[in-house]
């Protein structure tokens, strides 16, 4: 009895009650909203004390059993104290009001993505580090890194493209980077995906999330396999000659169409025979593989491979009608801007997966009557929905891409006709946020001889109201000065 005493007396101790209380909270919050430099120290130092009570506890009940009888006679006094009393009920309230709420908020955290656990938890289940050992392109090319992955995820035989492939290597043929989202099914018949990230900036390991939300067409179109045989029939050599000494990428959608557009265009066969494209008797539609200078993607190095079976008789087939479906793909676009009537560009959607889209930027120069890709990817490898297109001149423009929560985005600048781009950048402005609030910059508008941005919050933002930070820029977008802050 005196034991169970001096332990709840600890337990409704005002020191307790209130370290107890704070505990709670903050790791409530670290549960919500994380912050390992802010909140974890703190807990550690919480635990630390908890487990000095309890040793404290543990030590008066075995070694000083002669404590126990002091205590016993100071609280038969105290006992009949009506505040005391009150208190220890206000204490056990206390307790059990912080447990309860605090407990149902850390339960809270962990479903649904509501917070920072829940995607530990789900990281827990689904992510993959897979160390990339045929780490040189010109060495091991794509088999390699796809055997490193099957060593520790086992992929299915026959994999499909939800989205791209995107692969870069440096002049060594080391790479650098790689992105894609792959499914396919495994021996039971059961779908699986798997969304592959690479940066040899970041890790020497592949990052790998493990049956992510992929909606499965099983379309022949998005085959991955074409993209292996065409690297090939290249040969690794061929592409290391023609790279030597620079970086280089490839891109690869799964079937693609050019329309009758021969530019860059390069058929091999399985021998390894190459043959420029001169004319188009068909729509050229196929399995194309774009090899490329990541640092000039639309400049003399790309070339767009397509794999045949008779590379001498590729062009001999009868002409077809060249109707408007070579423009079709061109009709399926989110932004569109003129600079004159003749001249204008247009940001297609040229794929799309789970609520992300791909897109290629297009030109016209007879008013929209006909269009032409000008650059196949003009936002790099990244995805999501396009926030609209901005030409000042036939030289300078901007494009905008969120992601596909719409949370945040990026601007992005070209000077040469929108062969490259580059991302813009804007001072941040200083708020009473832990966060930068203004994280999705609208695009530009000619305003009295200036350039005006506006800065939204996206659909995450609520700071003031959802109101948006105003930039300016006096030398056509190389640099932009913050205004004011505008309400909604």
């Amino acid at each position: 009895m005196k034991k169970g005493r001096l332990f709840i007396d600890m337990l409704l101790h005002p020191v307790f009650v209130v370290i107890y209380g704070v505990a709670w909270y903050e790791f409530s919050q670290f549960c919500q909203y994380g912050g390992k430099q802010k909140r974890l120290w703190f807990l550690i130092a919480c635990m630390v004390f908890f487990l000095c009570y309890l040793t404290f506890y543990v030590y008066a009940v075995i070694a000083k059993p002669q404590f126990l009888q002091r205590y016993r006679k100071d609280t038969v006094v105290e006992d009949n104290k009506v505040g005391k009393k009150i208190f220890h009920i206000v204490a056990i309230a206390v307790l059990i009001v912080c447990t309860a709420y605090f407990g149902n908020r850390v339960y809270r955290s962990a479903v649904h993505f509501n917070g920072k656990l829940s995607w530990f938890l789900n990281d827990l289940e689904k992510k993959r580090y897979v160390k990339l050992e045929s780490d040189n392109f010109y060495e091991n090319g794509i088999d390699g890194l796809l055997e490193d992955l099957d060593k520790k995820v086992t992929l299915p035989d026959k994999l499909y493209l939800s989205n791209n492939f995107s692969l870069q290597f440096d002049e060594e043929g080391k790479i650098t980077s790689l992105s894609t989202f792959l499914y396919g099914k495994d021996d039971s018949g059961k779908t699986k995906s798997f969304l592959i990230d690479y940066n040899s900036k970041d890790s020497k390991d592949m990052i790998v999330y493990l049956d992510g939300y992929v909606k499965p067409s099983y379309s022949e179109d998005k085959l991955l396999s074409p993209l292996q045989k065409t690297i090939k029939a290249i040969t690794l050599s061929k592409i290391k000659n023609d790279f030597k000494g620079t970086k280089g990428a490839i891109l690869y959608f799964g079937t693609r169409s050019f329309g009758f557009n021969t530019d860059k265009i390069v058929y091999v066969d399985k021998k390894g025979n190459l043959k420029d494209a001169t004319k188009a008797n068909n729509e050229l539609k196929g399995y194309f593989v774009s090899i490329y200078d990541p640092e000039e993607e639309s400049g003399p190095m790309t070339k767009r491979y397509e794999l045949v079976d008779r590379i001498n008789q590729v062009e001999a087939e009868l002409p077809v009608d060249r109707s408007n479906t070579s423009q079709e793909k061109y009709e399926v676009y989110d932004g569109e801007c003129y600079v004159t009537k003749q001249v204008g560009y247009r940001l297609c959607a040229v794929d799309a997966a789970a609520g992300t889209r791909f897109y290629s930027l297009a030109k016209t120069s007879d008013g929209g009557q006909t269009w032409s890709f000008i650059n196949e990817s003009p936002f790099g490898k990244d995805g999501g929905a396009a926030t609209g297109v901005m030409f000042v001149d036939e030289k300078i423009g901007f494009i905008g891409l969120s992601n596909a929560t719409k949370a945040d985005a990026k601007l992005y600048r070209t000077e040469d006709g929108g062969k490259t781009f580059k991302e813009v950048t804007y001072p941040a402005v200083k708020t009473t946020e832990a966060k930068n609030p203004f994280d999705f910059p609208n695009i530009p508008t000619k305003e009295d001889e200036k350039l005006v941005m506006r800065v939204g919050q996206g659909t995450d933002g609520d700071y003031h109201g959802g109101s948006k930070a105003v930039f300016e820029s006096i030398d056509n977008g190389k640099s932009f000065h913050y205004v004011k802050e505008q309400q909604q």
